[in-house]
């Protein structure tokens, strides 16, 4: 019975050595699980961190542009006076939407203008429109040339392909209208410089090449760059 007890003692004395063991062992790995927890919690810190480093929305800086807008006025308006024009415009091409066959369509849309007194707004008017319009030009722009019509009315009747742009300008009172490249620094051409007159306005050759040096030096603007009146001559 004593040895029975015995055993038995053994026995529960055997089972709390278990129990003890079991426990210190439980309390071991809940230790392990929870450090490795913090390590996973503190690797995902981490990782969210480097994350927002580059992926982090940048702040637009709007002052440059603004500066380079009110510089490009500055010029629009010079041109204004000093040709006594009733409108100075810069005329942009950008892409358009596709068609259904994915071919792509390009733009035109008016970004800076100047008028003179009583003289209507066109820039709303030209906003987006299809570069088709000016199809019998285009091509000319692209190689650098001024294109010049003292007489938009004549120069109407003796090309034809210039009924739809002419019908677009006389509804807003044009009578006389010059085009000008407007170039990237590699000669790219991106646009125009428009000067028209509500009036008819026979320009000499001096001023068409002094408005093509402003105007080359507002490209330069348009890509941040800075050309020398000399670099701009024609």
């Amino acid at each position: 019975m004593n040895e029975l007890l015995t055993v038995t003692d053994a026995g529960v004395t055997g089972s709390w050595h278990w129990v003890a063991g079991a426990s210190v062992a439980g309390t071991t790995i809940v230790a392990i699980i929870i450090s490795k927890l913090g390590d996973i919690m503190r690797g995902l810190n981490t990782f969210k961190d480097e994350w927002a480093k580059f992926h982090k929305p940048k702040k637009h800086d709007y002052i440059p542009q603004l500066k380079m807008d009110a510089d490009i006025t500055q010029h629009l308006r010079t041109i204004k006076h000093d040709l006594q024009a009733s409108r100075v415009l810069i005329v942009q091409l950008h892409n358009g939407e596709y068609s259904l066959a994915r071919v792509p369509f390009l733009k035109y849309s008016c970004s800076h203008e100047q008028l003179a007194r009583d003289v209507s707004s066109v820039m709303l008017h030209l906003e987006k429109v299809q570069a088709s319009m000016f199809a019998s030009l285009n091509m000319r722009l692209m190689e650098g040339e001024n294109i010049c019509f003292p007489d938009l009315a004549e120069a109407i009747e003796k090309d034809p392909s210039l009924n739809t742009l002419g019908q677009f300008l006389s509804a807003h009172g044009t009578k006389s209208i010059y085009f000008f490249p407007l170039m990237k620094a590699d000669g790219e051409v991106y646009g125009m410089g428009i000067v028209e007159y509500v009036h008819k306005r026979e320009l000499e050759l001096k001023w068409i090449k002094w408005t093509h040096t402003r105007f080359i030096q507002i490209g330069a603007l348009l890509n941040n760059i800075a050309y020398t009146e000399e670099e701009c001559k024609v």
